[in-house]
């Protein structure tokens, strides 16, 4: 008995430095919080703007306005390393309503990388992409199933995190009593775990990253403007397209449209989402 509760104890003093550690590691430093409380203070200037901005009916009054929260709610994406899918839709929102409706889609897109289930920003780009006459986003069977259409990858960082703390609290108390039902648990965790960061590994190195043609522009077929163009019709503004690489210090992208056909645009021409 004694034997056990000295195991028991030490596997809780263990599993109360993780703990520790992991707070540690979580917790944000003063810059951070300085930075996180500036840019707060930035949105609810903004918001005030958009809402005064919202029950004006003096034109000039209203773009005013709009444009004084849309250079708060920049300078506040600019303070932040992560800005949430709720600033990029609320930036997005004052974009559709100056009528910039390519940077409308870029913000909407970004704000559906960090909530991928936002029905309300899907409708939205639904409606602009019609109002716009721009191609249909073809979705392979692939992308149905692929879980980035659920889940951002921050949300499947914290399922990890949260996979592997319950894995490493399961594993000791297992080495203060070796029940079998916690072995089966371990085991479990330890598959979950893994299906979690192999997720993790692919979605981070291989999977394809995007961008929005905010100005139409043609697709040369060699980073130059003096190249041939591939297609006669050029990408529409609000297109969204697949970058496969970028070129002489970031002044060119290598992209791939919604037809297929690979070539090479200016980056002034499209952001990445």
């Amino acid at each position: 008995m004694e034997q056990f509760m000295a195991k028991a104890m030490r596997s809780m003093l263990g599993l109360s430095k993780l703990i520790c550690m992991m707070l540690l590691i979580c917790l944000p430093n003063r810059n951070m919080v300085a930075s996180q409380d500036s840019a707060d203070l930035l949105i609810h200037q903004a918001q005030d703007a958009f809402k005064q901005a919202l029950t004006s009916n003096d034109y000039l009054e209203r773009n005013h306005a709009f444009n004084l929260a849309l250079s708060k709610f920049l300078e506040a994406e600019r303070q932040l390393n992560n800005p949430s899918s709720q600033l990029n839709e609320a930036i997005g929102n004052v974009f559709y309503q100056l009528g910039e409706f390519p940077l409308t889609i870029l913000y909407y897109e970004r704000a559906l990388n960090e909530e991928p289930g936002n029905q309300t920003i899907k409708d939205a780009l639904k409606v602009i992409r019609a109002t716009l006459k721009l191609p249909e986003e073809k979705i392979s069977f692939f992308e149905k199933f692929n879980p980035q259409a659920y889940l951002s990858f921050s949300q499947v960082e914290m399922i990890f995190f949260w996979i592997l703390f319950a894995l490493l609290t399961a594993t000791l108390f297992w080495f203060a009593s070796p029940h079998i039902w916690l072995k089966r648990l371990i085991f479990s965790l330890s598959g979950l775990s893994c299906v979690a960061f192999l997720y993790l590994l692919y979605a981070f190195y291989f999977s394809p990253i995007f961008g929005i043609v905010i100005e139409s522009t043609g697709i040369y077929e060699s980073p130059d403007y003096r190249a041939n163009l591939i297609a006669k019709v050029p990408i529409l503004a609000g297109t969204k397209i697949e970058v496969l690489e970028s070129l002489q210090g970031g002044k060119w992208l290598k992209i791939r449209d919604h037809s297929g056909h690979i070539g090479y645009v200016y980056f002034h021409s499209a952001r990445l989402v």
